[in-house]
Parts: structure tokens; C-alpha cells; sequence
């Protein structure tokens, strides 16, 4: 991976772009109605993240059930809504672009998992590792400002520790990003589509909570039906029997397992 050297976008405008601001494919995010227009001098109290906390560590144990970081998957992602929501940046896709950077955490190119650098700071050639952070919470903390210094003109709450923060923000000035997509060939060379792959993450994300509440409608179903032929094995079967029994056992067992989808 590498980092292209800092290119200023040539139509941008001087006041911070909200396109992305109000949509989910935005950096930074207004809380409550994605109509109101963002505060410009001070971050959102509230950042209006579209997948859960939950949601970001199952999708990453499904990928990959041991990422290399230092800290639990659950305790890593909750930096990212902590520092997202203190920033006002969206924490969720924020966690898709790191999925992408190092590969589920796997890593295996330029930047090791030592470096708690999640997100490629940095690292402008394959023998330039780039950023190191004393810690994952530091970590996280340099990529969302780093995402602020594309989206917004304000500077961030907490004392910089995104080295290249203010290498961003000499270069654009008043200048701001309007979508994802515009990081294409800025964040990373030659970064085609990259903005657009980050958001492909992010509806994985997203299609994970559609398949488990999938599941859980099936399971349910299929706890119902049984329920319902233990109900009627009570009133037809004599259950002192154990033939009997053991033919009831079969039918449950073929049933539930139809339902589950397993046959």
C-alpha cells in the first residue's frame, strides 16, 4: 500500500461540504435529521452510526476469528464510536475503511500489527512503515482525525496525534472532501474505486444484522412447530410406550430440521 502525496481537489468549495455530511456516505455525521445542516464550529453530541457496535465485531469474527490487535475486538471497536461521536465522524464506516487497511487485521504488507496504526498513516512506500501509536485507543484516535482533516475545517477536540493532520490541512485550507469516493487516489495510490469499496464493507456490515434476524425468524419457527407437535403428541400419544416415544423423537427431529433449513 501507498500513500499518494497530498493533492488538493481543484471545484471544491470554501465552506465545508455537507453532501456527504447527511448521507451514508459521508464522513462526518449530523445527528437527528439528516436534514439539518452541520455545525461547523463544534462536533455533533450524537453520531447517528447505521450498524451497531455488535454488528462491526461479529462482521469481523465472521472474516476473521483471530484479528492481530492488541486490545479485544469489542474494546477496538468501541474506540471507534468513542472518538467518532466525540468527533462527529461516522464510526461505523470509519471501521470499514480499517477492515479494508489491514485486511481483517491480518495485515501481511508494510504496516505490522505493533504499530496500532490502523488505517495506513504514513506508510508512503513498501519499505516506509509509517505511524507508530502507543496504543490501539491512540490508534484509532489518529484515523478519525485524519478523516476530520478531509471532511471539516475544524480542528479536533482532543490534542492532535494524527501525524499528518496538519499536512492536510496546510494543503486544502479551507477546502473540505465532499463524498467517500473522493478519497480515490488521495488516501491510497493508485486507489481506484477505494472510497467505493470502504462503502461495500460498510453494507456487509449492514447485511449482517438482515441475516441473524433471518436465523432468529427460524429458529423461532421452528421452536413454534415443535411446541406445537409436542402439544398434540400429549393428547394422541401414549407416552408410556417407548416405541412411540421413539418415533415422536424422529418426526421432531425431521421437522425441526426442516425448518432450520438444514434438509
Amino acid at each position: 500500500r501507498m500513500v499518494k502525496p497530498i493533492t488538493v481537489p481543484t471545484t471544491a468549495s470554501t465552506a465545508i461540504n455537507t453532501t456527504w455530511i447527511m448521507s451514508c456516505h459521508s464522513i462526518e455525521r449530523c445527528a437527528a435529521a439528516e436534514s439539518r445542516p452541520c455545525n461547523r464550529h463544534r462536533p455533533t453530541s450524537r453520531v447517528a452510526a447505521m450498524a451497531t457496535e455488535k454488528q462491526c465485531v461479529d462482521y469481523l469474527l465472521m472474516n476473521n476469528p483471530h484479528p492481530n490487535i492488541s486490545v479485544s475486538p469489542e474494546a477496538l471497536v468501541s474506540y471507534y464510536y468513542r472518538e467518532g461521536a466525540r468527533e462527529g465522524v461516522r464510526p461505523d464506516v470509519a471501521f470499514a475503511q480499517a477492515l479494508k487497511e489491514t485486511g481483517f487485521f491480518r495485515y501481511g504488507g508494510t504496516v505490522t500489527p505493533d504499530q496500532n496504526n490502523y488505517c495506513g498513516l504514513g506508510t508512503t512506500s513498501a519499505t516506509v512503515k509509517g505511524a507508530y501509536f502507543a496504543s490501539s485507543e491512540l490508534g484509532v484516535r489518529a484515523h478519525i482525525q485524519h478523516l476530520l482533516a478531509y471532511a471539516s475545517t475544524r480542528r479536533p477536540v482532543l490534542p492532535v496525534v494524527d501525524p499528518r493532520y496538519d499536512l492536510v490541512r496546510s494543503a486544502y485550507g479551507a477546502r473540505t472532501l465532499g463524498t467517500w469516493a473522493d478519497l480515490n487516489g488521495r488516501w491510497a495510490v493508485p486507489g481506484h474505486s477505494y472510497g467505493q469499496s470502504i462503502m461495500q464493507l460498510f453494507r456487509d456490515i449492514l447485511k449482517l444484522l438482515q441475516r441473524m434476524s433471518h436465523i432468529a425468524e427460524s429458529e423461532a419457527a421452528a421452536r413454534a412447530e415443535v411446541r406445537g407437535l409436542l402439544d398434540d403428541a400429549e393428547r394422541v400419544v401414549d407416552l408410556s410406550a417407548p416405541g412411540q416415544l421413539v418415533g415422536l423423537a424422529g418426526t421432531i427431529t425431521t421437522v425441526t430440521a426442516h425448518a432450520l433449513g438444514l434438509q
